[in-house]
C-alpha cells in the first residue's frame, strides 16, 4: 500500500467524520425546534397560572380571620405568634439564632451573550442552616406543628451592598480569602433571609390530623409523580425514558424551561414531622389549598404575595407574545 493511497483513505474517513457531524448537528437543530418552543410555551402558561394561584392566595391571607392556638378549626386557618426551636443556629452573616437562614452572594459581571450587552448580578455562593422540614408556632395559648412541605415562604431579607452598606463581621469573616472577599476589588452583594428564632411567624395552612399526612409510600400516581417535580428527580426519569438522540434536546429545553419559571432550585422533600396520630399540624393539605409561611405581619404578607404574582402573570405574558412574535415573524 503506498502512501498516497494511505493518504487518500484518511482524507475520505476525515470526510465521513465532518459529514457525519454536520448531519447530527442538522438533525439536533431541528429537534431543537420541535422540543424548545413546547417547552417555552409550557413555560410561559406555567409562569401565568402561578401568577394567578398567588393572587388567589394573597386574597385568602387578607380574608381569613386570625385563630388561636388552643381554638383552631380543622380545615383552612390562619396563625400568628413566634417561632420556636429547640436547636436555634445562628445565622451566619448576623449571628442572630434561628430556626434556619438562607444566604446569597452576588457579584457584578459583565455579560456578552449575544447582541445584549452589560452587566448583571450573578451568584456565586449560597449557604443555608437549620431546621427547615418543620415549623413550631407558639402563641399565648400553646404550640403548632407546621410541616413546610411545599410551603410558600414569604420573607423579608437583609442585603449588604459593598460600597454602600456595612457588612457584618460575619459576613466579612465568610468572604475572607476568597476571590469575592469583602475588601477586594470586585462588587459584591450579600442577601441574607432568616426566621428568627422566637421571632414573629405567620401560617396560613390546612390543620389536619397528624395521621392524615402522606408518607412516601402511600402516594398514588399523581402524587407520586408531584414528589418526583418537587424532589427533581423527574428530569432524570424523564431523560432516561427518552431516545439517547433526544436526551440533548430535551435537556436543553429543560434548562430553559426552569430558567424562565424561576422553578430551577430543588426543594428537598422532607418527610412529615414525628407526631402521635391524635396530634394536629398545619399542612398544605391533600387538596392542594395554600400553605403561606411568613416572618412578617399579615398585611406585610399579602402585600409582598400580591406583587409577586403581578410579576409571574407579566412574565408568562412576556414569554407567550415573545413565542407569537416569533412564530409571525417566521411565517
Amino acid at each position: 500500500m503506498t502512501a498516497s493511497t494511505t493518504a487518500s483513505g484518511n482524507g475520505l474517513k476525515l470526510a465521513l467524520a465532518i459529514g457525519t457531524a454536520f448531519v447530527l448537528i442538522i438533525v439536533f437543530v431541528v429537534l431543537l425546534g420541535f422540543v424548545l418552543f413546547p417547552a417555552l410555551i409550557a413555560a410561559g402558561f406555567w409562569v401565568f397560572r402561578k401568577g394567578i394561584i398567588g393572587l388567589r392566595h394573597a386574597l385568602d391571607v387578607a380574608n381569613t380571620p386570625t385563630a388561636k392556638v388552643s381554638s383552631a378549626a380543622m380545615g383552612l386557618v390562619e396563625l400568628e405568634g413566634r417561632a420556636v426551636t429547640q436547636r436555634p443556629t445562628p445565622a451566619v452573616v448576623t449571628g442572630v439564632p434561628c430556626v434556619w437562614w438562607n444566604l446569597e452572594v452576588e457579584v457584578w459581571q459583565k455579560s456578552n451573550s449575544g447582541q445584549h450587552r452589560g452587566s448583571e448580578w450573578v451568584q456565586v455562593m449560597a449557604r443555608s442552616g437549620g431546621q427547615a422540614d418543620t415549623l413550631w408556632l407558639e402563641d399565648d395559648t400553646g404550640r403548632m406543628p407546621v410541616w413546610l412541605r411545599d410551603a410558600d415562604l414569604l420573607l423579608s431579607e437583609d442585603v449588604w451592598e459593598k460600597g454602600k452598606d456595612e457588612l457584618p463581621p460575619g459576613g466579612i469573616q465568610l468572604l475572607s480569602g476568597s476571590e469575592f472577599d469583602w475588601h477586594g476589588t470586585k462588587r459584591v452583594r450579600v442577601r441574607e433571609q432568616r426566621m428568627e428564632a422566637n421571632g414573629h411567624v405567620y401560617v396560613l395552612g390546612t390543620l389536619d390530623e397528624a395521621h392524615r399526612l402522606k408518607n412516601t409510600g402511600d402516594e398514588r400516581t399523581f402524587e407520586r409523580w408531584a414528589r418526583l417535580v418537587r424532589s427533581g428527580e423527574w428530569r432524570q426519569k424523564l431523560l432516561d425514558a427518552l431516545p439517547a438522540f433526544l436526551r440533548g434536546p430535551m435537556f436543553v429545553a429543560i434548562s430553559l424551561l426552569e430558567l424562565l419559571s424561576g422553578a430551577g432550585a430543588i426543594k428537598q422533600d422532607v418527610p412529615p414531622p414525628n407526631l402521635e396520630s391524635t396530634a394536629v399540624v398545619i399542612w398544605k393539605g391533600r387538596a392542594g389549598g395554600p400553605l403561606i409561611v411568613s416572618n412578617q405581619r399579615q398585611t406585610a404578607a399579602a402585600s409582598q404575595l400580591r406583587k409577586r404574582s403581578l410579576w409571574y402573570i407579566a412574565g408568562g405574558i412576556a414569554i407567550l407574545c415573545w413565542i407569537l412574535y416569533e412564530l409571525t415573524k417566521t411565517s
